[in-house]
């Protein structure tokens, strides 16, 4: 590839006009292919980025839900031991924790989808 610059340098410099033409041309060709290979990259690189982000945000949310199912497991648990104790006062509140959750996983799955859609 270097050579092939380096040939097409000396061309411009040295050749005749039509091959200086060429040259140049062909060198502009080159340019323009660098360049549009390093917006892609630099795309992706945001992408993978954002992707990042976003199993960071997972792996939270996940270690989250974890602890709220061990806690109401360990109330469940608890609710056998303690006399009068109802865990059905608690469903309400559960239920929306859990609908909570639920929503922040569908919100998380559709940046994903954005980001899986995005032109580079």
């Amino acid at each position: 590839m270097k050579i092939k610059f380096i040939l097409l340098s000396l061309l411009i410099l040295t050749g005749s006009s039509h091959k200086k033409n060429f040259a140049m041309n062909n060198l502009e060709s080159r340019i323009e292919s660098i360049n549009l290979l390093d917006t892609t990259i630099t795309k992706i690189e945001n992408i993978n980025n954002q992707l990042k982000n976003i199993k960071n945000e997972l792996n939270l949310k996940n270690l989250r839900f974890n602890a709220l199912i061990n806690i109401l497991e360990d109330l469940k648990e608890k609710s056998d031991d303690i006399a009068g104790f109802d865990l059905k006062l608690y469903s309400n509140q559960i239920d929306n924790l859990l609908q909570q959750i639920q929503n922040i996983e569908n919100l998380i799955f559709t940046k994903i989808k954005v980001l899986s859609q995005t032109d580079l």
